[in-house]
């Protein structure tokens, strides 16, 4: 029996036999019906519907609607005409295309206040990743994908395959890792699950777009061997092995060429080299011109900054058609590309779309397997797993306990779906009646990621003349520049705004601007620090004096300025704000002199109320970290520290109850000055709408944790190399540490992590013995590498094999080994398996920058497996010739 049959046989059997958790259902009717869904995602991920580049007929088909089309037309399908979708020509039966934002749920507005409106909220991806399980990959996309096509859309945008350059990144909770092999099995995955419901997902931000400052004009210049090795290698498995259907351009430039008008991706390699036969998306108004958009590969221009029929790819596409600038064949290319995408979706054609389906049991489920595979055990003292029998009384501490996190992130967060349940209600949930469950805050919560506080309404003294209500005069106007008479007036009580859509019924959601009006008494003497966040643009005047210009087009951007004011008297203080598209994100805040004594004061003694309730329990749960706020679009994190106190919270945690586990939530690494001195420590990521029903069943020992962790934790930011190397700028990046990132780079200069790429601690043992190496027969493959794995410990579980190859003896430098192979194996108590892992030519190559290709070298190379990068449990040695 092939290796990868016995695996399935295995993880289905340790799918029955795992523990049901306690939620309103937990009859054998719903485990079955979890087993019976994952079995078809599986089988149907193997053999995908409609994944062939394509088809004889639909070429045919396309050939002859295209035939039909006038130039109008051609061109209507070759931009939006509204936000999420692409125009429709009624004349020849071609509907509109619809897309949707949500890689990890689909954003679906409820018309009706009924169930089946809703969908579900599935963990992020970086936590899909830290499973390190195609299969769970493939489970996740087959969810969105059949809430996709239930919606009625055509196109799911997403996976992000980005790779994790900083972790400051404020994108990163939504990509898979710093290493592009599993970045790209990950997505694979994902993908053909996606797309077996008759939707396209679409890879995207390609490529580059790997921070968020200054992300719509930073421009990213790697060499090309960087380039080839790190950043694109994701993208190609996604196109080659995925079979992608769309790939969608990012923000950025690339070597001084916007992403979107780039030939060198998009013609070259991207279509070229690679073959991809789908649509080219432009991210929401990332198009810089329409002739070199056009003649280097764009295909379809999506956004929302102006005037429909004024896109680069509407009236002056046809303008430049007209003039000889852009050929009518580059134009057919891509209208055929257009109507391929049309028929895979079956949007057109006889074929009928798969139904679909959302919010149901069996996906609600998934969200819940997907999320506890996804837990990292980072560090266990022998605390955990907690046995409900010997605690009556447990301290749940901290914000994160009790937040909602689904519905933030930007794009990406889900808008409607029906439940999320808090680590705090999963713990109660859990434990019933049979201990006692008492939460404290611990920290204040900090609502704004640019760490300034709303001004409170007490300290306004501006007011709605109707209502009485303090606030700020809001004059909304449907210009770009404040010109004309206001739309609407209305007074808000704090500037702090992140609209998706428009700001009301009857303004446009792009192109508007606003002036708010309000007079602020300060409540003491001294220096105050103001601080005005926006995207695009903004400026700040206290008595007519502007004291903040931040008035020109980019993404969010924050300004500060600090000003003594005088206690007791009035300034009047005005805002004004424009949105030209992407994005549109305000916030007015202040700091210094009140503030920051309020934050002490309040810090202080919520500590001391977390400190009095962990004294009188038998098991502490600290659930710190950050949230949404801080891991969002359009902005990065200005360090990896926990900050807010949280790290005074923990220490004085741990001294009052050395049974304190910390659990950490976040899109990636952060940093642990206290880490020696805390039994246990799990990372949580953000795990969807069954986050608490998961970590309940990780803690109290249900599940057997399994994941493992997607990219490197440093001790401190300035171990990155991106940081090391200052090589995070605002107006360019040069990509210094070249192919040596993550894991990479601290094996190759040996430097020590705080947890290493791959790390991830489990309830159980497993023992590695007897790896070889053999020739293969099959094609394509080198070598068949084979390793026996033992579960020597007394709790059935899930490890992840993970092979490195070294390459001894290469002319060009190589990293000291990199991520060529990985397998995710259940085994109950005293089982044995033998894990097969193929190795191919590409696997031993490395991207030589003067023949252009990928080469590889004969000599030697070394193969280690184990259980991290820096747990290397076997090796062998092999002789390429």
């Amino acid at each position: 029996m092939p290796a990868r049959q016995r695996d399935k046989i295995a993880a289905s059997k340790y799918l029955l036999e795992r523990r049901m958790p306690k939620v309103k259902a937990k009859s054998l009717w719903f485990t079955l019906l979890f087993v019976s869904f994952l079995s078809v995602a599986s089988r149907s991920a193997e053999q995908p519907k409609g994944m062939s580049i394509s088809s004889p007929s639909v070429e045919r088909q396309v050939e002859e609607i295209l035939s039909r089309m006038t130039l109008d037309e051609k061109i209507t399908v070759l931009h939006g005409n509204s936000t999420f979708s692409v125009g429709a020509v009624k004349r020849l039966g071609i509907p509109e295309l619809t897309l949707s934002d949500g890689p990890h749920g689909i954003r679906q507005d409820a018309s009706e206040n009924r169930d089946d409106y809703y969908v579900t909220a599935m963990p992020v991806g970086v936590a899909l990743a830290a499973t390190w399980n195609i299969e769970m990959a493939r489970l996740m996309g087959n969810v969105i994908g059949a809430e996709a096509r239930n919606c009625n859309k055509q196109v799911l945008l997403g996976p992000g395959v980005n790779m994790m350059k900083t972790p400051l990144c404020g994108r990163n909770f939504e990509y898979y890792s710093e290493d592009p092999y599993l970045a790209g099995k990950i997505a694979v995955e994902y993908i053909k699950g996606v797309q077996q419901n008759d939707v396209a997902a679409c890879a995207k931000h390609y490529a580059l777009n790997n921070q968020e400052k200054n992300r719509c004009f930073v421009d990213a210049r790697p060499d090309e061997r960087t380039l080839r090795e790190i950043y694109l290698p994701a993208f190609e498995m996604a196109v080659k092995e995925g079979k992608v259907w769309c790939v969608m351009g990012s923000y950025n430039k690339v070597r001084g060429k916007w992403s979107c008008e780039n030939k060198h991706l998009a013609r070259d390699i991207l279509k070229g080299q690679w073959g991809f036969d789908g649509v080219y998306i432009s991210d929401w108004c990332a198009v810089h011109s329409t002739v070199d958009s056009a003649i280097n590969g764009l295909d379809l221009e999506m956004g929302t900054n102006k005037p429909y029929d004024q896109y680069f790819f509407a009236a002056p596409l046809k303008k430049a058609v007209q003039q000889g600038q852009v050929p009518l064949s580059v134009v057919d290319d891509k209208v055929r590309r257009v109507l391929r995408l049309m028929f895979r979706t079956k949007l057109v054609g006889a074929d009928k779309p798969v139904p679909g389906s959302r919010n149901t049991r069996a996906h609600q489920i998934a969200a819940r397997k997907v999320a506890e595979e996804a837990v990292v055990l980072l560090k266990n003292n022998g605390v955990l797993p907690i046995d409900i029998n010997k605690v009556k009384k447990i301290a749940v501490i901290g914000e994160n306990a009790n937040m909602i996190q689904s519905d933030k992130g930007g794009s990406s967060s889900v808008k409607n779906y029906l439940y999320e349940i808090t680590p705090l209600e999963g713990i109660k949930r859990r434990v019933g009646r049979t201990a006692s469950v008492t939460f404290a805050q611990g920290y204040i919560s900090y609502r704004n990621a640019f760490d300034f506080d709303m001004i409170p309404e007490k300290y306004l003294s501006s007011f709605d003349p109707v209502s009485g209500a303090k606030g700020w005069r809001g004059e909304y106007f449907a210009s770009l520049d404040l010109s004309g008479k206001p739309t609407f007036v209305r007074y808000d009580s704090n500037i702090n705004f992140k609209w998706l859509g428009a700001p009301a019924d009857n303004m446009p959601e792009d192109n508007f601007s606003v002036r708010w009006t309000g007079t602020v008494v300060a409540p003491a003497s001294g220096e105050y620090e103001f601080g005005l966040l926006s995207d695009d643009g903004s400026r700040m005047f206290i008595d007519g004096e502007m004291l903040i210009d931040n008035w020109w087009d980019h993404g969010p951007l924050a300004k500060t300025r600090k000003i003594e004011l005088e206690k007791g008297k009035e300034y009047n203080i005005v805002i004004e704000y424009y949105d030209s598209g992407v994005g549109a994100d305000v916030k007015l805040g202040w700091r210094g002199c009140v503030s920051d004594n309020i934050k002490e004061t309040v810090n202080n003694n919520m500590i001391a109320e977390a400190v009095a309730v962990a004294k009188d329990a038998d098991v502490v749960f600290v659930f710190v970290g950050h949230n949404h706020y801080y891991d969002d679009e359009g902005r990065d994190k200005a360090d990896i520290k926990l900050g807010h106190n949280q790290d005074e919270l923990i220490e004085a945690l741990t001294k009052a109850n050395p049974k304190t586990v910390a659990l950490l939530t976040s899109g990636g690494a952060l940093e642990m000055p206290w880490v020696n001195d805390v039994p246990a420590v799990l990372q949580m990521w953000y795990l969807g709408m069954e986050s608490g029903n998961a970590v309940a069943n990780i803690l109290f020992g249900d599940v057997n944790p399994s994941g493992k962790l997607p990219m490197t934790f440093p001790k401190k930011l300035e171990d990155i190399p991106a940081h090391k190397l200052d090589d995070y700028k605002v107006e360019y990046c040069d990509y210094k540490e070249g192919i040596l990132v993550g894991y990479r780079w601290f094996d190759t200069k040996n430097v020590e992590p705080l947890f290493a790429f791959g790390h991830g601690l489990s309830y159980t043992k497993f023992e590695y013995t007897n790896v070889r190496v053999r020739k293969s027969n099959e094609d394509g493959v080198l070598y068949e590498v084979q390793v026996d794995v033992k579960n020597t410990g007394d709790m059935a579980g899930a490890e992840v094999v993970q092979m490195y190859i070294a390459d001894e003896e290469s002319s060009l430098m190589r990293p000291e080994k990199e991520l060529k192979g990985f397998r995710k194996v259940f085994l109950k108590p005293g089982d044995k398996i033998t894990v097969s892992m193929p190795i191919d030519k590409r696997m031993l190559s490395f991207y030589d920058p003067t023949k252009k290709a990928w080469v590889a070298e004969s000599g030697a190379f070394k193969l280690l497996i184990g259980s991290s990068s820096r747990d290397i449990r076997v090796t062998a040695n092999l002789q390429y010739e």
